[in-house]
């Protein structure tokens, strides 16, 4: 197992993620502001929307 992978061992490990990923799922998804501040916050879109470079977006341009 390496570090970024969890094991729950007991049902009420399991059980407990699954309430704490519903959770987080219906704050990150309550409306459309919501869903994009969750995006920006975990570094997927920018705030204008825009998706990042690291998702496939386009870079930034430097200025000269």
């Amino acid at each position: 197992m390496t570090s970024s992978q969890i094991a729950y061992s007991t049902k009420e490990e399991v059980e407990k993620f699954k309430k704490d990923a519903k959770k987080f799922a219906d704050k990150a998804t309550a409306n459309p502001t919501a869903a994009l501040a969750t995006l920006v916050e975990l570094g997927i879109y920018t705030k204008s929307g825009r998706l990042t470079s690291a998702y496939g977006g386009t870079p930034k341009k430097r200025k000269k």
